[in-house]
């Protein structure tokens, strides 16, 4: 019985070590991975839509551009403008989703705009956000000493991508499991 229990301890801190690498990779990720695609964003003269109209990654309106690195993935909205249909101009952007991990994505922020409900007219920042807000958009890189050379308006996610994450942690565990058996191989 002691054995199997000392199994199931193994597992476990395995898994917990695999969690707490895939969350570290994807910081590392979201923090430091380069921009080295992006899409481009569609010619248009006249009326109607571009013919390149992508709607956004959960199926938003709008011109949506998908910029990424290696275990990093932004999708900026180019904030395009229309009235019934017809396409008027660009205006602005906003980067609301960021998603990170590696070798699969595992990790997503998503800032959303919200208003403040005691004081109309007034927008909510940072720290005086509710906390189910301040996880769901992550910690902004900017809040992060300079030293440690972050890229700037980059937020280190932490809500799960369940796909992903179980990909990476299964990975990462093997790669534990693998490396805490070395030294009784070699002692054989």
């Amino acid at each position: 019985m002691s054995e199997l229990l000392y199994a199931v301890v193994k597992v476990e801190v395995i898994l917990m070590a695999a969690c707490t690498v895939n969350l570290a990779v994807a910081w590392s990720c979201a923090a430091w991975s380069p921009i080295r695609r992006s899409t481009d964003t569609p010619e248009h003269e006249g009326p109607g839509y571009p013919e390149r109209w992508p709607g956004g990654p959960y199926g938003e309106k709008g011109y949506w551009m998908l910029q990424s690195g290696m275990g990093f993935a932004q999708h900026v909205d180019l904030c395009a403008h229309g009235v019934e249909g017809d396409f008027t101009y660009w205006k602005g952007s906003r980067t609301p989703y960021r998603e990170a991990g590696w070798p699969a994505l595992s990790f997503r922020s998503c800032v959303t705009p919200i208003s403040c409900p005691t004081v109309p007219g007034r927008t909510p920042r940072k720290w005086d956000l509710a906390l189910d807000e301040i996880l769901k958009r992550g910690i902004p890189t900017n809040c992060l000493p300079s030293f440690l050379g972050a890229y700037k308006e980059r937020r280190l996610p932490v809500v799960p991508i369940w796909g992903g994450f179980m990909i990476n942690v299964l990975f990462y565990g093997v790669l534990i499991a693998v490396v805490a058996s070395l030294p009784r191989l070699w002692s054989v």
